[in-house]
């Protein structure tokens, strides 16, 4: 019976551990590759070379969005990411111009 407990604990404890860890994805897209990294415990995500943002659930999904300058235009980044298939979507709009382009990905893990 304390075998047992013992085994239970350490079979918690490794879970534990293992849950915590950041989960890195590698993102093919059609004209690039991007690195997703989603650290759960803090609940944030870096996309390519970004600082962290907070990403929200939904079910089987997370998304977050950025914004960015460049060349005096603003950019807004959505990203939305289903984790059974690994497919992701980015959405970008440029405010000033009012352009719109959408990036497809598939991501696989990549510790």
């Amino acid at each position: 019976m304390k075998n047992l407990l013992v085994q239970f604990l350490l079979f918690i404890s490794t879970v534990s551990i293992a849950n915590a860890n950041p989960t890195k994805y590698l993102c093919n897209g059609d004209t690039n590759y991007l690195y997703v990294i989603f650290d759960i415990e803090k609940k944030s995500v870096f996309a390519g070379k970004s600082n962290p943002h907070e990403y929200f659930t939904q079910t089987d999904f997370r998304f977050w969005h950025t914004t960015s300058q460049r060349n005096n235009q603003t950019l807004v980044r959505s990203y939305i990411f289903h984790k059974p298939s690994g497919k992701m979507s980015v959405k970008s709009d440029n405010i000033i111009t009012n352009g719109e382009q959408m990036y497809y990905y598939v991501c696989a893990v990549n510790q």
